[in-house]
């Protein structure tokens, strides 16, 4: 990698010599006195000026570790895994529809007048449903372990609080959010 690296430079350094010596630019070595001398010389490429003011830093660098990282992931060998089982479980069942109607129900009602006020949005409704069904939950424990309707009212909320937030957007030309 060292040696990529230098053969990198060297051939970057007597690409720019060579093009200074082919644009009649003075190379250091060639100068006539010993004194400092800062010169300047527009650069055109196909009749644009366009790297005149020179080439970001910031360019530069995230270029550098694009490459890098491209070159990176070349070397890598990935292996592609198939699943072995079968996905199950993602619907939900007749337990957590049972759990959780009245939770999108209140969450819905809560976030469709919520989004109805102007900055308030669906995140708004989202922790107001939330804290709402955490309150009036006979076990506010399990929220924040997967209780489902610490999941669902919020969600319904949420989706509620969108559909709320168009009517003064239509009606008004206020968006919601």
């Amino acid at each position: 990698m060292t040696r990529a690296w230098l053969s990198l430079v060297i051939t970057a350094s007597l690409m720019v010599s060579t093009a200074s010596a082919a644009a009649g630019m003075p190379l250091p070595a060639q100068t006539s006195n010993n004194s400092a001398i800062i010169a300047a010389a527009t650069l055109e490429m196909a009749g644009t000026i366009n790297l005149s003011a020179g080439i970001e830093i910031l360019s530069v660098v995230i270029g550098l570790y694009g490459v890098s990282e491209i070159l990176m992931n070349c070397e890598t060998i990935a292996k592609n895994q198939m699943l072995a089982e079968k996905i199950k479980g993602l619907w939900p069942t007749f337990a957590d529809w049972k759990a959780s109607w009245k939770p999108m129900m209140r969450g819905s009602f809560l976030g469709f007048f919520l989004g109805l006020v102007p900055g308030g949005g669906p995140v708004t409704a989202s922790f107001v449903s939330y804290t709402l069904e955490r309150r009036i939950a006979k076990d506010p424990e399990r929220f924040g372990q997967g209780a489902i309707e610490g999941v669902a009212g919020p969600e319904a909320a949420n989706n509620a609080a969108v559909s709320g937030g168009m009517i003064p957007l239509f009606t008004l030309g206020i968006p919601g959010n």
